[in-house]
């Protein structure tokens, strides 16, 4: 079972509690590229714009503080030393940045933009060969939209573990067609495709106790044109 997508104006995230849903994920159109790293802090919190936007959009409070694992993985934790902590994950692609945060384990959040080249020899080489001989067969635009959607899978998942690519050979897709399926469970890690505009890719994994739990969340998905920093 997969969560349903639940679409949300920016005023409704404060109505959210992290706790009970699959993940919030905000969506912006990207800065120009004179603009802001969506990833970089920033002198006022040292949080990035991004984050400081989702933050500001759930209304948490007090705000929260940037914390590391002794990994180095970045999360938000009460500033009171409440046992409280959100994860986190931030992508970037073209056009679209976005930002998945959830509660009680790691959240990783993949968005691409579909690649003008060079996709068959990076599928070759990174995909399981069963899934890449299904991709291969496809006609060229068709197969270019399959591996986009593969392998924003495939990075969500990376990224919510903080396993490299080769740790991940497994197939994302079902065996029996491709498309993809939407959504799933393998290797201990869970994911639900996003359906995003433009042609986008993008997939929302998690790695935690309670992943068949969390596939039957909903995934609440904030739009903006463009977030304030």
């Amino acid at each position: 079972m997969t969560p349903a997508l639940r679409p949300a104006a920016p005023g409704d995230l404060r109505a959210v509690a992290l706790e009970e849903v699959a993940a919030v994920v905000l969506l912006s159109e990207a800065p120009p590229p004179a603009g802001a790293d969506p990833g970089a802090g920033d002198s006022g919190s040292g949080l990035p714009w991004i984050l400081r936007a989702a933050v500001r959009r759930l209304g948490l409070r007090p705000p929260p503080l940037l914390r590391r694992t002794r990994a180095g993985r970045p999360y938000l934790a009460h500033p009171d030393g409440v046992p409280w902590e959100i994860d986190f994950n931030i992508s970037h692609s073209g056009g679209l940045v976005g930002i998945g945060l959830g509660a009680g384990g790691r959240v990783g959040l993949d968005v691409q933009e579909p690649p003008a080249r060079g996709w068959e020899r990076i599928g070759r080489r990174w995909l399981h060969p069963g899934e890449w001989e299904r991709i291969e067969a496809l006609p060229p635009d068709a197969g270019r939209a399959a591996f986009t959607r593969a392998w924003a899978v495939r990075e969500a998942r990376c990224k919510a573990t903080g396993r490299g690519l080769a740790g991940f050979r497994s197939p994302t897709a079902l065996p029996t067609a491709l498309p993809a399926a939407d959504g799933g469970r393998l290797d201990g890690v869970s994911w639900r495709e996003l359906p995003l505009p433009g042609g986008y890719a993008g997939a929302l994994a998690w790695a935690g106790r309670d992943g068949r739990e969390w596939l039957g969340r909903p995934v609440v998905v904030g739009w903006e044109e463009r977030c304030t920093r």
